[in-house]
């Protein structure tokens, strides 16, 4: 069953690829909530169930190649909170580069739905909301 999209967040150390992965999402005519979170860190904070302001995505986009926490880190432990959410977001990595080797154990995470190159066009957002929300 496809459940609605309320909530999309964006984690990328870019600012100006949230700007346009933001602005071509809303091309869509999407009206729902757009996060944008630059440092992993604090992305780790506010997806924390624990954490009073935590908010709980519908669909997230997560940088693979971000300094400190890259995204695949991010992915571990974001993992380990996953038995206390409610529901479980699809999560699609993104990255400029199309070799997105794992380093670390692939069953040790979330498995995201697809990996895509940047940006993330409008015609994908549209396909990606097709396939799974309603």
């Amino acid at each position: 069953m496809k459940r609605k999209l309320d909530t999309i967040l964006l984690i990328d150390d870019r600012e100006e690829d949230n700007f346009l992965h933001t602005r071509n999402i809303k091309k869509t005519g999407f009206k729902g909530s757009i996060l944008s979170i630059e440092a992993p860190e604090d992305a780790v904070k506010i997806l924390t169930p624990q954490n009073s302001n935590s908010i709980l995505p519908d669909l997230i986009f997560l940088d693979i190649n971000m300094p400190r926490i890259n995204g695949w880190e991010l992915l571990e432990e974001y993992t380990s909170m996953a038995p206390m959410l409610k529901f479980l977001p699809i999560i699609y990595v993104l990255s400029t580069n199309d070799n997105l080797e794992n380093p670390n154990d692939p069953n040790s995470f979330l498995i995201p739905e697809e990996n895509l190159l940047k940006p993330l066009t409008s015609l994908r957002f549209k396909e990606i909301v097709n396939l799974h929300f309603s």
